[in-house]
C-alpha cells in the first residue's frame, strides 16, 4: 500500500509554483559607424520572484538561414533593470535577429520572438524602431507551426495522474 501511495504521490507534481517573469518592451541603443565596431546595449524591466537569469539572444542571419544565437548575460542594474552589450557584430551577414529571456523558479519566459534589429551601421534597413509600437514586436516566424508552448500546455501531468490511477486499479482489482 506504501508502494502505491509513493507512486500516486511522485506522479502529482507540486502545485505551488512560482509564476514566470514578465518581460518588458526592451530599449535599444546602437552606437557605431560600421558593423565591426557597432555595439549594441539593451535595457529591460523584468518582474517576477527570485529571477536567476536573463539573456539577450543574439542571432546572424543569411538570406537562406540563421546561425546559431550567441546567449549574452544581462547584469541587473539594479530595481528590476537588466543590461546587456553585444559588440561581435561582422558585415557578411544580412541581419540579426534578436530575443530576450528571463527565468526563474516558475520557468523560463522569451520575449520579442526573432525580432529583427533594426540600427545597425552598414545595413539595408539602416533605420531604428524608434515609433514605440509594440504592433509588430511579437509576430512570430512565418515556418512557426508550434503554436503551443510546452511549458504551458497541460499534458504530461495528466499522462502520470491516469497512469497512477490505472495501476491503483489493477492492484486493487486483484484482491
Amino acid at each position: 500500500m506504501t508502494c502505491i501511495l509513493a507512486i500516486f504521490f511522485l506522479a502529482v507534481p507540486a502545485t505551488a509554483i512560482a509564476e514566470k517573469p514578465s518581460i518588458g518592451t526592451p530599449d535599444i541603443k546602437i552606437n557605431g559607424d560600421t558593423p565591426e565596431d557597432a555595439e549594441l546595449t539593451v535595457t529591460v524591466a523584468v518582474t517576477g520572484e527570485d529571477i536567476t537569469e536573463v539573456l539577450l539572444a543574439i542571432q546572424p542571419c543569411t538570406d537562406t538561414a540563421c546561425l546559431i544565437p550567441v546567449y549574452v548575460e544581462m547584469e541587473s542594474v539594479g530595481s528590476g533593470q537588466y543590461m546587456g552589450t553585444y559588440s561581435e557584430f561582422e558585415g557578411s551577414y544580412e541581419y540579426y535577429q534578436y530575443w530576450l529571456v528571463a527565468e526563474n523558479s516558475g520557468g523560463e519566459s522569451q520575449q520579442n520572438d526573432y525580432a529583427k534589429l533594426k540600427g545597425l551601421p552598414g545595413y539595408e534597413d539602416n533605420e531604428t524602431d524608434d515609433d514605440d509600437s509594440t504592433s509588430n514586436d511579437d509576430i512570430p516566424p512565418e515556418n512557426d507551426t508550434d503554436e503551443n508552448d510546452d511549458e504551458d500546455s497541460p499534458g504530461f501531468e495528466i499522462v502520470m495522474v491516469i497512469g497512477s490511477v490505472i495501476l491503483l486499479g489493477v492492484f486493487f482489482r486483484k484482491k
